[in-house]
């Protein structure tokens, strides 16, 4: 093109001076071949014009089928039309990368188990992952007034928190109550203002710190326990063997002796059991096909069962054919469920294990049975570490 309008411009300036020499019939043919060319350039830039239109056309309708011919008569086209079809395919490439990049940063979004809700400063939800809807047990929410229809005093809270804002409210959904706790973020990015609110539950945290309280006093404690009886052991155990190879006949005093020694034998072994207990061994996580689980765990009890006349239903969720756990301790789980609900079933009564999602969509699995329920004096003690109503129970099934 830069040719062109270089001989374009010779040929002016030539008709020009030879029609100032006289020469009008050469002046003509210069100007008329001018002409020519200067109407080709315009088409050029015309059509390039249209072409860079339809491209641009194409990004912002995403039409990744458009495609521009490269096979011209003039070498120029075909090179602006190449430049123009790469432009294209790097947009439409980023813009993809951008996409699954998005798609990626949802998808993690979705799997934390904190409540994420980001809003225009307006209220407009642009987005909620379910762990939020989970929390506030609404099934969607397209605006914050949505919230106030139906918890007012959250509504309040939101609208009038301020940036790194933290507040706590309890909740009462239709099935319960939830302590929660929400935290208001605000940045501005391309498409304008928003605010990240963030929600938490009390509850699942207190639980966690409260277990981890409980495991810490195990700790400790078992190590006192086992510092204690070790020495006793011993002592027993020396003293034993001097009464033996003195032969003395002192029954009373060897029996006692061994009294104390079986004693701190039983101790030691118990302290044992609490140290597995508090020392849950590091889960090895791998696909695990629910059904067959729970038949292997019945199977195990199946006579014991039968000998009792217990019928064992089993319902498993389709939505649940599978989950990720350690099968090994998730069979030790169900074995000692089952046990107690055989030790609690009276005869020819029914147990019923279920596998589903509940309603914070987490596996679930639950063994139920029709004997007596469990004492209201009792039920605050239950998953207290050592307590037990059994006949030597240990407490820690």
């Amino acid at each position: 093109m830069m040719i062109h309008l270089i001989l374009c411009f010779v040929l002016t300036v030539a008709s020009i001076l030879l029609a100032a020499m006289g020469h009008l019939w050469l002046a003509v043919a210069c100007g008329a071949l001018a002409l020519v060319i200067t109407l080709r350039l315009y088409r050029a830039v015309r059509r390039s014009h249209a072409n860079i239109l339809t491209v641009l056309q194409a990004i912002e309708n995403n039409d990744h089928t458009y495609y521009l011919s490269e096979n011209g008569a003039l070498a120029s086209d075909r090179r602006f039309n190449e430049t123009l079809n790469r432009i294209k395919l790097i947009i439409q490439t980023t813009r993809e990368e951008v996409r699954q990049n998005e798609l990626f940063l949802t998808k993690i979004i979705e799997q934390v188990p904190t409540g994420i809700i980001i809003t225009t400063p307006r209220g407009a939800v642009r987005f909620i992952n379910q762990a939020a809807l989970r929390h506030l047990s609404l099934p969607i929410i397209t605006h914050l007034h949505r919230i106030g229809q139906v918890y007012p005093e959250l509504f309040d809270l939101l609208s009038s928190m301020t940036d790194n804002d933290s507040r706590s409210l309890t909740i009462h959904t239709e099935k319960e109550a939830r302590s929660l706790v929400f935290e208001r973020t605000t940045i501005t990015i391309p498409i304008g203002t928003v605010h990240i609110y963030s929600i938490q539950d009390i509850e699942d945290e207190l639980t966690r710190k409260e277990t981890d309280s409980w495991m810490s006093l195990i700790r400790v404690m078992t190590h006192e326990i086992m510092n204690s009886i070790a020495p006793i052991r011993s002592v027993s155990e020396i003293l034993l063997s001097e009464m033996r190879v003195a032969k003395k006949d002192d029954e009373a005093t060897i029996q006692a002796i061994e009294t104390i020694h079986d004693t701190s034998e039983g101790l030691i072994r118990f302290v044992e059991d609490y140290r597995k207990f508090s020392a849950v061994p590091q889960p090895q996580p791998g696909r695990v096909d629910v059904q067959k689980l729970i038949a292997g765990a019945v199977f195990l009890k199946e006579v014991d069962f039968r000998d009792k006349g217990i019928e064992v239903k089993v319902s498993v969720a389709d939505e649940l054919s599978a989950l990720t756990a350690d099968t090994a301790l998730i069979m030790q789980v169900l074995h000692n469920l089952l046990k107690n609900a055989l030790e609690a079933t009276p005869l020819g009564g029914e147990v019923r294990i279920t596998a589903q999602l509940n309603s914070s969509r987490r596996p679930t699995i639950e063994v139920f049975n029709t004997g007596a329920s469990i004492p209201d004096e009792v039920k605050d003690y239950i998953f207290v570490p050592f307590f037990t109503t059994k006949d030597g129970g240990s407490g820690i099934g």
